[in-house]
């Protein structure tokens, strides 16, 4: 205001302020926005212009700047992925997306039906026959084969590899599973687990394996998503444990995602302790 104020006081019931200033006679009564529409309570940059407000009047004729100040719309505010790098940081998937993963099994197993499905009854099977007083199968479209066995590329025509499969190794290649990993949380528990089931089959190649460890990895060197990085590691250890234990590459690999693991759990244990530590001596104070 262009007068400064000399006394003020709010009404018992915070919904008026009443104040007085320099050079002017009686008292001025303002409104209390807080009480009838939203008021954003962010601090204001340092650069601002804050434009000088009108002493109220009895008046109907009202400032610009109030009528500017009325119709302000406050802008949605949006969260920026990782605030610091420094910091660790959880995803912000619904808990119904993770925390269930390790006891899918379960929930699949006591969802069974007790009974299984019935089979619909065989329809009736038809072969089309001849007109004749004798019985004749009608074989005209029936095309001849030469009886030679044709070869079968089987490695040109079966890729077992998924499609969150082929993803995980071209990430690879550059090091950044970032596409990978948001493949991931686009899933639902069912599909996350069908997709960790698929990485290995008995008798193939381990290469999946090492990449999605590369990807928690990746995921616990880049301080975000904490929380799925435990879950997915969790999951690949309880489908495939064994057959990373028999392998000495993904030993090795195990245990560089062990130290990645332990330094990320090991600084959130440390602030726990702190917060922990300063709640019970205000206890106790």
């Amino acid at each position: 205001v262009p007068y400064a104020c000399i006394s003020l006081s709010f009404s018992p019931t915070g919904e008026f302020l009443a104040t007085a200033h320099v050079d002017n006679l009686g008292l001025y009564l303002w409104s209390n926005r807080t009480l009838f529409a939203h008021v954003s309570l962010k601090p204001l940059p340092h650069d601002i212009d804050i434009q000088l407000l009108q002493l109220p009047s009895t008046t109907q004729t009202a400032s610009n700047v109030g009528e500017l100040d009325d119709i302000e719309e406050e802008k949605d505010y949006q969260s920026p992925d990782h605030l610091e790098t420094h910091l660790i940081s959880f995803s912000s998937l619904a808990n119904s997306r993770w925390q269930n993963l390790l006891d899918l099994d379960i929930i699949k197993k006591r969802n069974k039906p007790k009974e299984a499905p019935k089979a619909p009854k065989a329809a009736p099977f038809f072969l089309p026959t001849l007109p004749a007083l004798n019985l004749q199968f009608d074989l005209r479209d029936v095309e001849k084969g030469d009886g030679a066995i044709k070869k079968i590329d089987l490695n040109k025509m079966i890729d077992n590899h998924t499609a969150f499969g082929k993803v995980l190794v071209e990430c690879g290649k550059s090091d950044d599973f970032s596409q990978a990993l948001e493949k991931l949380k686009s899933m639902g528990p069912s599909a996350v687990d069908f997709e960790v089931n698929s990485l290995f089959i008995e008798g193939g190649s381990p290469t999946l394996l090492e990449m999605f460890m590369r990807l928690v990895k990746f995921v616990f060197n880049s301080n975000r998503d904490f929380e799925l990085g435990q879950a997915y590691l969790g999951l690949f250890l309880k489908v495939h444990g064994e057959a990373v234990a028999t392998s000495t590459e993904l030993s090795a690999m195990l245990s560089e995602l062990q130290a990645a693991q332990e330094s990320s759990w090991n600084r959130l244990q440390d602030r726990f302790s702190y917060c922990l530590s300063i709640v019970e001596s205000l206890k106790i104070n």
